[in-house]
């Protein structure tokens, strides 16, 4: 599992305690899940790199 992978893993879970201790609305958790679509954009970007350089591969 990728660095990348388990961080977001913790974000969730981070998010999860945040949201049901303050509520959906807070800022803490609100702050936390921009946090988390940071890093779920990061990794899906680097799968579509990862994808296009493979596409480019001659076969």
């Amino acid at each position: 599992m990728s660095n990348l992978i388990i961080l977001i893993e913790e974000k969730r879970s981070q998010l999860l305690h945040l949201s049901r201790m303050y509520g959906l609305n807070n800022f803490r958790t609100i702050q936390c899940s921009q946090q988390l679509d940071k890093l779920i954009n990061l990794n899906m970007k680097s799968k579509m790199n990862n994808y296009e350089y493979i596409k480019k591969m001659p076969l």
